[in-house]
């Protein structure tokens, strides 16, 4: 196995018109009638690292007595996924595709009624997925009695079990199942999607179907930036006055920490991480508002009651704060790693500030921040948290001096400056995970899939090895109503660059693929958007 906001407009739409050649393969194939694609049968997204097929042979899947068998009974991450799977294919939620017809051997050889999950080590089976977690596995379906899946970790063999149920398809009424041999890993490690909770309130359902929908995809970390300007959902324990203050309703959109364990656990069972993101000192607009004094307000020109401000780096109760919060969240989410923003930081709201004037004689501008990120870094890696940190790459520019690490900048910049910040960060210990290209809040007519899809980081940065990579969707203009349609299935084509091998780069070949993994998603009652054309999801 391999181991390794609107200010992004301008570089993002650079990105999508240097590539753009790629959306019109999707937007400009048109046949005169019938699907722009046809699509796929039974065939896997992401696509599997060593994937041996045989086009005309196919099992029949026996409906009645079909079940999964396995020796690890106390695994039960892995007892729940087993019946997660078993209603999954067989359920209600997953309609017959009885009208599809394609080239394959209809009559089939074997009838499967079991498959056998193995695993080589137990070790993870009831923990949290983490930044080691061996998600390899193997899936031999050619077998003459029945299809075994093995993995090392049971997160493996959620993995193996996500595209064992992709290789099954319905057609004239019989359940098929693709002979194939299949030696799987991802390519990237650490393979991640975003959502932003402040813009728009997300309801805990909609989260847990993002989640579902992450695991159909393979994704493993859900970096959950939950608090920006315009409100603070989190309802701390020891701070109740932030989402109080400055939640969009005090009762009915805050995330309450026993939702938020329920969530965390959702996803350990799908093999997700959950990364927290309390995005500071820039993006503090809902602190400062709830809690004034550890703040400095950026502009007099905001209407009354309204708050524009910065954390104030230069006095000892804002460290008091965001220590004692932070701490707080440290044990609410169990994961390693801690996002603690640093984006976007306006340096000019603290030089403008007469109030500030006794603090900042004699000091540069770029001192501000690095003390204060300096400060926090040490806080967040030292007991009681004793976490690793994640920040944005706007540190290495606007910070004379942040030490070393370890942790991970996050790059989201698609200019030269990220080249300067990757070498400075790597320089510096820390490790690299890529975004750029991947902003799926930005939309454009047609398959801009493509765009995404053809985007590979250690290309773009010109620089390997990296950790992995970030889809990324801001909430300015998305909430619970087009969540879904809004990231998928365009992330799902990050999806597979991050987990497949690095030369699966065909577009056209993807497309067919994708349509079908669309029109999977649809089957299991998720509203994914069409992306290939015209065509139909019977």
């Amino acid at each position: 196995i391999m181991y390794p906001y609107p200010s992004i407009a301008f570089l993002f739409i650079s990105f999508s018109l240097a590539n753009a050649d790629y959306a019109d393969i999707i937007n400009e194939y048109k046949p005169a009638t019938g699907p722009w694609y046809i699509q796929t049968q039974g065939e896997p997204w992401p696509l599997p690292q060593v994937y041996e097929s045989d086009p005309y042979e196919v099992h029949v899947v026996d409906r009645t007595y079909f079940h999964f068998t396995t020796n690890h009974t106390e695994c039960s991450i892995l007892m729940k996924a087993m019946s997660r799977y078993q209603l999954l294919i067989f359920g209600n939620d997953n309609p017959p595709n009885s009208e599809r017809t394609g080239t394959l051997n209809a009559g089939g050889k074997h009838q499967i009624q079991t498959v056998e999950i193995k695993l080589l080590d137990e070790a993870d089976c009831n923990d949290f997925p983490g930044s080691r977690m061996n998600e390899t596995y193997v899936l031999n379906t050619t077998l003459p009695k029945h299809p075994v899946l093995e993995a090392n970790q049971v997160w493996g063999a959620l993995r193996g079990l996500e595209t064992l149920s992709q290789l099954i398809f319905e057609e004239t009424g019989t359940l098929k199942l693709r002979q194939v041999y299949i030696h799987d890993w991802p390519r990237f490690s650490f393979r991640g999607l975003m959502l932003d909770t402040s813009r728009h309130f997300i309801s805990v359902d909609k989260l847990k179907e993002t989640l579902n929908i992450m695991e159909h995809n393979k994704f493993n970390v859900f970096h959950w930036h939950i608090t920006d300007d315009q409100s603070f959902p989190y309802q701390s324990v020891v701070f109740p006055d932030f989402s109080a203050k400055s939640s969009f309703h005090p009762v009915k959109a805050i995330y309450r920490i026993s939702q938020i364990r329920d969530i965390i656990y959702h996803a350990r069972d799908r093999g997700i991480r959950v990364i927290p993101e309390f995005d500071t000192p820039g993006h503090t607009s809902s602190w400062v508002k709830a809690m004034p004094e550890i703040g400095v307000n950026c502009s007099n020109d905001v209407p009354p009651g309204e708050v524009n401000g910065l954390l104030n780096p230069f006095i000892k109760m804002t460290y008091k704060v965001v220590g004692e919060l932070f701490s707080e969240v440290s044990r609410v989410f169990p994961d390693q790693y801690f996002h603690l923003g640093g984006d976007e930081v306006s340096v000019d709201c603290w030089t403008d500030n007469d109030d500030l004037e006794e603090f900042i004689t004699g000091q540069q501008p770029e001192d501000f921040e690095s003390q204060y990120i300096k400060r926090v870094l040490s806080m967040v890696r030292a007991a009681p948290i004793n976490k690793t940190a994640m920040l944005w790459q706007d540190v290495m520019e606007n910070s004379k001096d942040i030490g070393k690490g370890p942790g991970i900048i996050q790059i989201w910049k698609g200019s030269s400056w990220s080249y300067f910040d990757v070498e400075l960060a790597v320089q510096k210990g820390f490790d690299i995970i890529y975004s750029s290209c991947w902003y799926l809040n930005y939309i454009s007519y047609g398959g801009d899939w493509a765009n995404y899809y053809v985007c590979d980081p250690e290309k773009e940065l010109d620089f390997e090895p990296i950790l992995g990579g970030e889809t990324c969707l801001w909430g300015e203009f998305v909430d619970d109503v087009n969540l879904t349609p809004r990231l998928w299935p365009r992330a799902a084509a990050v999806a597979e660059r991050l987990w497949s091998n690095k030369n699966i780069t065909s577009v056209t070949e993807a497309a067919r693929r994708i349509s079908e993994h669309r029109c999977r998603l649809v089957k299991r009652g998720y509203a994914a958007q069409p992306v290939t054309g015209a065509d139909y999801c019977f």
